[in-house]
């Protein structure tokens, strides 16, 4: 086998193991593999001439962040990209998600600590029992507290003043 093809061959190794990344989880060594393949045609340009060499790597300097480029600004917007990448900002509430809605409202609402808050407890709030953190310290049960805001499905509760 000549070196042109092996060149060739190995920079398609190196193209399949870097998308192969991608779908599988091999903690990187699916990319030291395609950076060793692309390393490895790299040096075999260079053993067939040294002019061949440096277009061959000058032309992976530039080809190789162009490709990046265009596949992350033209997968996204796929079909496939849209359920690969995550498109809405986890921190963002949905509406459409009836937990994070209920928690939402309930922020600025009066109710009292249930349990011994050290500082996490529970509250009563409309005579329902929630998972809170008090932020004003340790409070006893029966202690007025108000909502301040939520984390997780944890409410942020004060002693009201």
């Amino acid at each position: 086998m000549n070196n042109e093809l092996l060149v060739l061959i190995l920079f398609a190794a190196a193209l399949f193991f870097a998308v192969l990344e991608i779908f599988v989880p091999s903690f990187g060594i699916l990319t030291v593999l395609a950076a060793a393949s692309l390393i490895w045609s790299i040096v075999l340009a260079f053993s067939i001439n040294q002019i061949a060499g440096f277009i061959y790597l000058c032309a992976m300097v530039v080809f190789i962040p162009i490709v990046l480029s265009l596949v992350l600004k033209i997968i996204p917007k796929t079909k496939f990209g849209k359920r690969f990448f995550l498109e809405k900002d986890p921190e963002t509430p949905e509406a459409d998600d009836p937990i994070r809605e209920e928690f939402r409202t309930l922020i600025g609402k009066e109710g009292s600590a249930a349990s011994i808050m050290m500082p996490s407890g529970k509250v009563k709030i409309n005579g329902v029992l929630y998972e809170a953190v008090s932020e004003t310290g340790a409070l006893d049960p029966g202690t007025p507290v108000v909502v301040l805001r939520n984390e997780a499905a944890t409410l942020i509760v004060a002693k009201k003043m």
